[in-house]
């Protein structure tokens, strides 16, 4: 029965720590903020094997669910929906280049077909 109590005790208060203790608010929306380009990010996981402003791996074992690592984590989601916002606006630009390409070739093959029916040569005579 003792055990039982202490189980519900600690449930419960995890229960109560968690519901009052949410992330503190991130300035990654900010106008301000500065994100780093993808590149400089790639470069600096690749040298030090961990994100850009993550805290060291003994603060993550000591305490997971701390409110530095919950305000962390929540800037890095917030840091990747701007690198997918600003990757999509790429991606939809490059689409409209590839859009104007493609009606360049077809107007200039367009223009082939009419020169070669124009001079009378080829298989449209």
């Amino acid at each position: 029965m003792k055990h039982l109590l202490l189980s519900m005790l600690v449930i419960i208060c995890s229960l109560a720590l968690s519901a009052t203790s949410s992330a503190p608010a991130t300035d990654v929306f900010d106008p301000m903020y500065r994100l780093l380009p993808l590149a400089d990010v790639e470069n600096y996981v690749k040298y030090y094997r961990k994100l850009p402003n993550w805290p060291t791996a003994d603060l993550t074992i000591i305490d997971p669910n701390s409110a530095e690592i919950q305000k962390k984590l929540l800037e890095k989601v917030e840091e990747l929906t701007l690198y997918v916002i600003q990757l999509k606006k790429d991606n939809m630009e490059l689409n409209k280049k590839i859009d104007l390409l493609q009606q360049q070739v077809l107007n200039a093959q367009i223009n082939q077909i009419q020169q070669i029916r124009n001079t009378g040569y080829g298989v449209f005579q």
